[in-house]
C-alpha cells in the first residue's frame, strides 16, 4: 500500500482510497443533488395522465435505478398502461430527459454535492488512480451534468459508463462487470462511491468494494453491504456508521 498525500483526514476513508486503482462515482445524487431536479421533470412527464409522483413514492422506487424501469413501473403502479394517449416508454424517458434537461441548466450550480469538485481535483491529480463514472442516468443527463457546457469534468475521467450501455440497471451488477471487463482492473483494486442502496449492492455483487455517501434522499435506505458510509466528500468526511 503506498501512501500518497491524504485527501481525507479520516485516515481510515484515506486508507481504503489508498488501497485502489480505479476511483469510480455514481453521478445522480452523488455529484449532484438533483433528486428534486428528477422529481419535477418526471412529474411534468406524467402530469397529461393525472399522476404526480411524491418524494415517499421516488424514493422507494425510482432513487438510483434506470428511468426506463421506473417509467415502467409508474405506468403499472398508477393503471395508466390502458391510458388512450399514454406514449411508448422509450418516448416518455425521452422526454423526462429533454425536461430534465431544461430544468438542470438552471440549477446546476446550486446542487454540486459539497466537496466532490474539490475530491475530483485530487484523484485527477494523482497519476496512479484511474477515473470512472458509473452511472444509470442515459448519456445525455451525463453530458448536460459534467460535459462542456454542465461542470466540464468529463474529459478528467478516463471511462463513462451510463444506463445506455447495459441492459440491465442497478441494482443488478452489470454495469460494474462492465467497469471491471472495461477498466481491465481487478474488483479488489476499484472503489466505488455510491449515493443509494441500489448503487451500493451494484457494486458490491460484482465484488467492488463500496463507500457509500448517503444524501437527503437516500440516507434511510440500507448500505449495510457497503464497506464505509460516511457524511461527505469533504476533508472532514466522518464515517457516520
Amino acid at each position: 500500500m503506498f501512501s500518497p498525500t491524504p485527501y481525507f483526514k479520516n485516515k481510515e476513508i484515506q486508507s481504503l482510497l489508498n488501497t485502489s486503482k480505479l476511483v469510480s462515482l455514481d453521478l445522480n445524487g452523488l455529484i449532484v443533488d438533483d433528486e428534486p431536479v428528477q422529481v419535477m421533470a418526471t412529474n411534468k412527464v406524467f402530469s397529461p395522465y393525472g399522476v404526480t409522483i411524491n418524494n415517499e413514492y421516488w424514493i422507494t422506487n425510482c432513487v438510483g435505478k434506470n428511468a426506463h424501469k421506473f417509467f415502467e413501473k409508474i405506468i403499472k403502479d398508477f393503471n395508466i398502461d390502458n391510458h388512450p394517449e399514454i406514449k411508448p416508454v422509450k418516448e416518455l424517458v425521452s422526454l423526462k430527459n429533454r425536461y430534465y434537461i431544461e430544468l438542470i441548466k438552471e440549477k446546476l450550480s446550486t446542487i454540486v454535492r459539497e466537496g466532490v469538485l474539490e475530491f475530483i481535483d485530487y484523484i485527477n491529480s494523482k497519476v496512479f488512480f484511474r477515473k470512472a463514472i458509473v452511472t444509470s442516468a442515459e448519456p445525455e443527463e451525463l453530458e448536460a451534468i459534467a460535459g462542456e457546457k454542465g461542470l466540464n469534468i468529463t474529459g478528467l475521467f478516463d471511462i463513462l459508463i451510463t444506463g445506455a450501455d447495459v441492459k440491465k440497471s442497478k441494482p443488478d451488477p452489470e454495469i460494474y462487470l462492465k467497469l471491471i471487463e472495461k477498466s481491465r482492473t481487478a474488483p479488489e483494486f476499484i472503489i466505488a462511491f455510491e449515493d443509494s442502496e441500489a448503487g451500493v449492492k451494484s457494486a458490491t455483487k460484482a465484488g467492488i468494494r463500496c463507500i457509500a455517501v448517503p444524501n437527503r434522499f437516500t440516507k434511510l435506505q440500507d448500505f449495510s453491504s457497503a464497506t464505509l458510509v460516511i457524511s461527505n466528500l469533504t476533508q472532514n468526511a466522518e464515517i457516520i456508521r
